[in-house]
């Protein structure tokens, strides 16, 4: 079984299709992300440098989802890129919370 660590040991980034892949591919590692995001939303520095250490979203994947270029550089870090990431981990987004 694979283990996990942060930051990243390899540096190599997901998008958010190579993302996707990996967490419906590999359950050890959809869990150890998931746990990662759910902390990194709600604050804490240390996981959201883990997220960052494994998580960016494409140039290309941020322009199909008509997000403006000028917002891109925000949205490749965790806490605002957990919006695209989130809902395919099955975690709440800040947003998702505010609006209850």
């Amino acid at each position: 079984m694979a283990t996990y660590q942060c930051p990243n040991p390899s540096r190599e980034k997901y998008s958010v299709n190579t993302l996707n892949e990996k967490l419906n591919n590999d359950d050890a590692f959809a869990a150890f992300f998931s746990a990662k995001l759910k902390l990194a939303l709600a604050g804490d520095g240390e996981a959201i440098a883990c997220v960052d250490s494994y998580y960016e979203p494409s140039d290309s994947e941020l322009q199909s989802l008509g997000i403006p270029s000028s917002q891109w550089s925000v949205m490749r870090k965790c806490t605002d890129s957990g919006s695209l990431v989130a809902p395919i981990t099955g975690e709440e987004t800040s947003e998702d919370i505010k609006q209850r």
